[in-house]
């Protein structure tokens, strides 16, 4: 018995494979989760507003659970503001041409995909005072700011607060709740926006 033991005992051990081949993977799981999550968020507050739409609900979409949710997020508040971050992208305003831009800009704001629709965020966040603060920090911030570098003077601010006012009403009432009923925007319409945007552009109105 002893002769046995001490054989097994000498066996050849065979190396484990190395692990760091396999540790990236919770990352990128917990990064596939919290992109899960967000894109569930931005679509939930979209369509439903911020008062409308529970952690239940988003964790539903997300095929997770509502735990889950607050463990990476915290709280619905702060997970609102990091689902509306990640939908305000002024660079895709930005690289619009500048010599067409109003025309660019009706054509973007009239295809865009209505799920997850940052203007609808915005709007459906009234109703709640703490959700209606973030959208209007982070409309400055990363909205109104970076618009008005771009623009440069004359009165760059005040011409870019009026290009967004402009750009989410004309979102708003063409797609989310359309004035003209059903089909696309009179073209008369379309026309005004874009001219009315270009020379806010190009600072021959303020």
């Amino acid at each position: 018995m002893l002769a046995a033991s001490t054989r097994r005992r000498k066996a050849p051990v065979v190396d484990s494979p190395p692990m760091s081949p396999s540790q990236p993977a919770p990352r990128r799981n917990a990064e596939a989760t919290r992109a899960r999550i967000l894109a569930a968020a931005r679509e939930a507050f979209a369509e439903l507003g911020y008062a409308e739409v529970g952690l239940r609900e988003i964790a539903a979409r997300a095929g997770t659970s509502a735990p889950l949710v607050l463990r990476y997020f915290g709280s619905k508040a702060a997970l609102f503001e990091a689902a509306l971050a990640s939908a305000l992208r002024v660079e895709a305003v930005t690289a619009l041409p500048r010599a067409s831009f109003g025309e660019a800009l009706a054509a973007q704001l009239l295809s865009a995909a209505p799920d997850a629709d940052p203007v609808a965020m915005v709007a459906l966040a009234s109703g709640n005072a703490e959700a209606s603060a973030i959208a209007a920090r982070l409309v400055r911030e990363r909205m109104l700011a970076p618009l008005a570098a771009w623009l440069g003077p004359p009165a760059a601010e005040r011409r870019a607060a009026r290009i967004l006012m402009l750009g989410m009403g004309f979102r708003l009432f063409t797609r989310q709740f359309p004035l003209h009923g059903e089909g696309p925007p009179p073209a008369d319409q379309v026309a005004w926006f874009a001219t009315t945007i270009q020379a806010l552009v190009e600072g021959r109105a303020e």
